[in-house]
């Protein structure tokens, strides 16, 4: 897989706020975010084996490996979603990159990650 062929742009959308009816552990309040990117057009990006990772922290140009991650795999059909819904805490900053992988014979082949987009749950 090509390292420099991954250019992705990050969308958000805030869908709602929850009250404490549905808050998250603790009684935190929480909201939903849509985060969506551009979608990826390596064919093992869209096959079984492969998809996105959504990488997201509360401070800047965290590494990969420290940050909370999210996997978005392909499911079916024609490409792997290029969307997802997470529910986070709000009262911070939100800091994300996605990052495309693959598999070919049993080894995992990831993309460079997007620039680091961010969004205010405050």
């Amino acid at each position: 897989m090509k390292k420099n062929i991954f250019c992705f742009l990050l969308l958000f959308s805030l869908l709602a706020l929850n009250s404490c009816g549905g808050c998250g552990p603790n009684n935190v309040v929480t909201k939903k975010v849509a985060v969506s990117w551009a979608p990826n057009r390596e064919a093992l990006v869209n096959t079984t084996g492969g998809g996105y990772t959504i990488y997201y922290s509360t401070q800047s140009n965290v590494a990969l490996n420290l940050a909370t991650s999210v996997k978005v795999p392909y499911v079916s059909g024609a490409s792997a979603p290029t969307s997802t819904v997470l529910e986070l805490p709000s009262g911070a900053d939100y800091y994300f990159k996605v990052v495309a992988y693959s598999t070919l014979d049993g080894e995992i082949f990831t993309s460079i990650p997007s620039t680091e987009q961010i969004i205010s749950l405050k």
